[in-house]
């Protein structure tokens, strides 16, 4: 039986890169020293699973990767594609050319933009997902925004939240000060809380 490939880690602000032998040629920049905070670290996933951290910094994320994490605080991420996303960190946005599987997201100020995506899950705050055709999302915190074409649920416990589709075929809503809109299909509808707005085209 081969033996798993380790994460490939990259924590750029806080140490050098480093990168295992087997790995080397997935990483283009320097390998000698930390990458520059203006300069992207570009990442093969052919390598592997992928571990980002640090501060300030730029990723970008090439082929069809398995499981990415990203923690720290400040980064722009570019990836094409991923099994499964991961993120517990601040003041990072992230955008995918392509597909996402489940994605969970944990944070302060986080920034999602997808075409596609399984299972979405944010929890933090001031949290915006642009994610155009989603299965399911469940949302918790304060300030949310949350946007796409379709997604088939979504239930947001928090404040002042903010979502908008064009069809949902199931909205729940626990807290105060949220605003929905659906413009399209119909939508089955639950709400509870003080000073909530919600419009759908129709409610099934």
């Amino acid at each position: 039986m081969p033996v798993p490939r380790p994460p490939l880690v990259l924590s750029a602000a806080v140490a050098p890169v480093v990168v295992a032998a087997s790995l080397a040629g997935s990483l283009v920049g320097s390998l000698g020293a930390a990458a520059p905070a203006s300069a992207a670290t570009t990442v093969d996933c052919a390598a592997g699973p992928v571990v980002l951290g640090g501060v300030d910094q730029q990723f970008t994320l090439v082929g069809a990767c398995t499981d990415v994490t990203v923690t720290g605080t400040g980064h722009t991420v570019a990836l094409e594609s991923a099994a499964n996303l991961f993120v517990q960190a601040s003041s990072t946005t992230i955008t995918a050319s392509g597909a996402l599987g489940k994605v969970d997201l944990s944070g302060s100020g986080l920034t999602l933009t997808a075409p596609q995506a399984g299972r979405v899950a944010l929890g933090g705050s001031n949290g915006t997902l642009r994610v155009d055709r989603a299965t399911t999302y469940v949302v918790q915190g304060a300030g949310a925004s949350v946007e796409g074409t379709s997604a088939r649920s979504l239930k947001l416990t928090g404040s002042s939240g903010r979502v908008a589709f064009r069809t949902l075929k199931v909205l729940r809503i626990k807290g105060a000060g949220n605003k929905a809109v659906v413009k399209a299909g119909r939508t089955k509808v639950s709400v509870s809380g003080a000073s909530n707005v919600v419009r759908v085209n129709k409610r099934a």
